[in-house]
């Protein structure tokens, strides 16, 4: 049960303190565990769970449909709580590890080395012998005279 507070030698309780007087941000979540335990049942449970983090209420939810014993449902809350900060908050806080550096290590080491392939093929291209005619060229000449085609035409190209 909540403490009674002596102010002015008046004796009150901590519920008619909150409509008369202005409490401090501070204390919000000393009056929230104070109204918690005097609440039972199905009103504690409830309670329980509005003070998860918000990110965490829908795998809560989840997580505790299946569960009937209600005294795993409340570890299950402790849990979440105590482990809060492990879940990502948003959609967009992604967690990140410094401690392993990632490396794929493969057989071969590759550089960037494309002015020596450059120079390669320039030699290969003066040494090779141009077309006047390009294939593809010659394909179509060769159809020109045709006037009835056949789905194997099409497919091998002839």
């Amino acid at each position: 049960m909540c403490k009674t507070h002596e102010l002015s030698k008046e004796n009150f309780t901590l519920s008619e303190t909150i409509e008369k007087a202005n409490i401090p941000e501070k204390w919000e979540s000393e009056i929230k565990i104070c109204k918690i335990n005097e609440l039972n049942g199905k009103q504690k449970k409830k309670a329980e769970n509005q003070l998860l983090p918000e990110h965490l209420k829908d795998l809560y939810d989840r997580s505790s449909i299946d569960i009937e014993s209600e005294s795993i449902k409340e570890k299950l809350a402790i849990v979440l709580q105590k482990n809060s900060m492990a879940f990502a908050s948003s959609k967009t806080d992604l967690g990140t590890c410094s401690k392993v550096k990632h490396r794929i290590d493969t057989a071969y080491r590759f550089n960037n080395h494309e002015e020596e392939h450059q120079q390669h093929f320039r030699k290969l291209n003066d040494l090779t012998f141009k077309d006047a005619y390009p294939l593809s060229r010659m394909c179509l000449d060769c159809l020109a005279s045709a006037s009835l085609f056949n789905c194997l035409d099409f497919q091998s190209g002839y």
